[in-house]
């Protein structure tokens, strides 16, 4: 999923970077920019229509770092009370992933998990300004779900990505079509983990 810099560029230019990787990536799809559900499980019967919905809100980092999640969390039991009036099969979101605001974040709403992964860009100006200092790394999740089909478990590893001066900076990238084997996008070796 892309956020508000990946958007811009679509927007000012009709450039979908994210859309442009996944086109070179066998292992990637692009899922756009704000919102959307991705079905956790599909094709098992104990649970269809459990889903983990990633958000790219916009706005500012708030007060309270819980805030965004908990707007997302509201949103998203609105549309399981309208899928149970109106639909015949009611979409049940499991986990809430968003993003945005550059810092990490986990806590239970009911039986969901919400989180916010972090980021990878150290300070920039922007930052900077407002005295925001992003939280860098990753989140490998293992989640064991109960029979309906609830998140009842979640063990996360938090990875943690020592910053790059000026990583925001526009940087000479070689040319992605010359690459001839797909590497995973991430890995443990890289920030000096063992698996």
């Amino acid at each position: 999923m892309g956020g508000n810099h990946d958007e811009s560029h679509f927007k000012d230019d009709g450039i979908n970077v994210v859309s442009r990787i996944c086109e070179l990536r066998p292992d990637c799809r692009c899922v756009g920019f704000a919102r959307t559900d991705i079905p956790l499980m599909p094709g098992i019967p104990l649970m269809p229509g459990i889903s983990i919905r990633m958000w790219h809100p916009t706005g500012g980092a708030p007060y309270i770092k819980s805030y965004r999640g908990h707007k997302g969390v509201e949103d998203a039991t609105k549309d399981w009370l309208t899928d149970a009036v109106t639909e015949d099969e009611v979409k049940f979101i499991t986990m809430l992933q968003w993003g945005h605001v550059h810092y990490k974040d986990l806590f239970w709403h009911g039986p969901m998990a919400v989180m916010n992964p972090g980021c990878f860009e150290s300070q920039n100006i922007y930052l900077a300004e407002k005295a925001l200092t992003p939280e860098i790394g990753a989140v490998i999740s293992h989640t064991r779900m109960s029979e309906s089909g609830w998140a009842c478990e979640t063990r996360l590893r938090w990875l943690h990505y020592r910053a790059v001066e000026d990583d925001y900076k526009p940087i000479q990238h070689k040319d992605l079509k010359a690459v001839e084997t797909v590497e995973p996008l991430f890995t443990l070796k890289a920030v000096g983990c063992t698996a």
